[in-house]
């Protein structure tokens, strides 16, 4: 089979996650790079029809290509399941022939996220500087981070409209385009206020809350320059992704004694899975304490 069927067949399955599923344009990018890639090897093999570019041997052979090439388990799982739903999308729409049962990937055992320490987070809070605009703008970014565990696509598209420093409340589009409340603590608060305060100098005519020197939205990439700028003068921290803060977040939380089911949705986890990884987090970190203290451990 040419490329351009399969090109159209993955097409309309992208637009069925788009408008039917209501997908984030992240997640559609992310099917959209598995399956270009499958596709591509579909295409390599020689595969003359959507029955034979999707026969298992040829998506066995994909992932063999990709294991070999250093893919982890995680990844292989990822890219798998993008092309199995993209087969169950083409048996409901009768563009396909039902066959035998599709090559399954083992679970991984997802990695430990890594988090900063209490006094690492606080030294991250004091260090933009909070005489100028831009510096009390990172710091208000960096204080909704950690104090409400966002993610860096759901801050970006925060507008005005969507705090209410009064209640301590922010509206936040989350994956899948579902709508939550997060709370804003009053570190948080008061960050958004200095930076509100001057924010009309450079953006008077924008709902976007966070915005750059040129007056526009502050993208998804800026974002996470500015905290990774910040969080890599932490010394001893454990790496400088924006996602840090929002581990951090949970981590902390859970230490202190939050419910885990609170936590999810303060995090908009669809799944109570995702927000596990947090407890085992801190089990391991109260057996270590365990174990370093006492005698007879």
């Amino acid at each position: 089979m040419k490329a351009a069927p399969l090109i159209q067949f993955r097409d309309r399955f992208l637009d069925h996650l788009e408008r039917e599923r209501n997908f984030s344009p992240h997640t559609i990018r992310a099917y959209r790079s598995d399956l270009d890639q499958f596709i591509a090897h579909a295409t390599a093999s020689g595969a003359s029809d959507a029955g034979a570019a999707l026969d298992r041997s040829v998506l066995r052979a994909w992932l063999a290509a990709l294991r070999a090439g250093g893919a982890s388990g995680a990844t292989l799982g990822r890219k798998l399941s993008a092309v199995r739903s993209w087969i169950r999308f083409l048996l409901r729409e009768g563009h396909l022939a039902r066959s035998g049962p599709l090559p399954r990937v083992p679970r991984a055992k997802p990695p430990l996220p890594r988090f900063l320490s209490a006094a690492q987070a606080e030294r991250a809070m004091t260090l933009p500087p909070g005489d100028d605009a831009l510096g009390r703008r990172d710091r208000a970014i960096l204080e909704l981070f950690y104090g409400s565990g966002l993610r860096v696509s759901e801050l970006a598209a925060l507008d005005t409209d969507d705090v209410d420093l009064g209640r301590g409340l922010a509206r936040v589009r989350g994956k899948g385009r579902r709508e939550r409340s997060v709370p804003l603590g009053r570190a948080s608060v008061a960050a958004l206020r200095a930076w509100l305060e001057v924010r009309g100098e450079l953006a008077p005519a924008t709902p976007a809350i966070f915005v750059g020197r040129g007056g526009r939205r502050f993208g998804v990439r800026g974002i996470e320059y500015r905290v990774c700028h910040w969080i890599g003068r932490i010394e001893d921290a454990a790496g400088t992704n924006p996602h840090l803060l929002r581990h951090t977040f949970a981590t902390h939380l859970l230490d202190r004694g939050a419910e885990l089911r609170a936590v999810q949705e303060m995090l908009g986890h669809r799944s109570l899975r995702s927000t596990q990884v947090y407890t085992h987090l801190t089990v391991d970190r109260l057996r270590d304490a365990y174990r370093r203290a006492h005698p007879r451990s």
